[in-house]
């Protein structure tokens, strides 16, 4: 029913991703739209304040089993010769959050993992600037392909490498190895492989970091959309 008559309701369209748009195309080809990415407000983000602290993954969503349970087996397939720490943020039901702690203890790397939740967003931004890798699996289903996570933003503006899939607007914008380190398909192991390259080459990743700053800056900072949105408004 929404897709059938709600584009005909609606003077023009903003998708968020490329798989949106086409959508809108396919059902309104006349209907008028702008695709715009997640923003994000990146003055929030200063990476002169990054502290020096033990290394850390950072995982922030909400509660999704499958995704954690992917997270948790490439972090305890990671070869390190230096203790990396696994952070997750997530938020779920008080039943969820039990099951997830007796999951975390019976990995391996238990120890290693700290779990967090409803967090202040000032502390959270500081999670987001001091980590070593930000994480973001994403799976070849309609939901991830469609959607444009909120958090790709805020991970980018904080100047530190995010570890993807190539699933979804992901192959839009990032390049692995250049701006990310994006895993070609959805495969424990191969995503592990990757969260490992920053273990072993802090340094590159830290410039990985950097570029996907720049890239996140061109796209994803609200402040590039304004101009844009009122162009757009002034054509309906």
């Amino acid at each position: 029913m929404f897709e059938r008559y709600a584009f005909g309701l609606v003077d023009g369209v903003i998708p968020i991703s490329e798989f949106l748009e086409n959508m809108v195309k396919e059902k309104s080809p006349r209907k008028p739209c702008i695709k715009i990415p997640a923003l994000c407000d990146f003055s929030k983000f200063n990476p002169d304040q990054k502290k020096p602290v033990k290394p850390y993954f950072l995982f922030c969503g909400l509660l999704n089993r499958e995704l954690i349970e992917f997270i948790l087996e490439a972090f305890d397939r990671i070869d390190e010769d230096t203790p990396y720490y696994l952070y997750l943020v997530v938020n779920g039901s008080k039943e969820g959050l039990a099951l997830l702690q007796q999951e975390i203890a019976h990995r391996k790397k238990a120890d290693l993992i700290k779990t967090f939740k409803e967090l202040p967003y000032r502390e959270l931004v500081d999670l987001y600037l001091n980590a070593k890798g930000l994480l973001i699996p994403l799976r070849p289903v309609p939901r991830d392909i469609a959607r444009f996570p909120h958090k790709i933003g805020e991970y980018s503006a904080s100047s530190n490498p995010i570890i993807t899939t190539n699933v979804g607007e992901i192959v839009h914008f990032f390049e692995d190895d250049k701006n990310a380190y994006v895993a070609a398909s959805y495969d424990v192991k191969a995503y592990s492989k990757k969260m490992e390259m920053v273990v072993k080459d802090p340094e590159k990743a830290k410039l990985i970091g950097q570029n996907g700053w720049k890239l996140g800056n061109e796209h994803f900072n609200y402040l590039r959309y304004g101009d844009k949105l009122i162009d757009f408004f002034k054509k309906l």
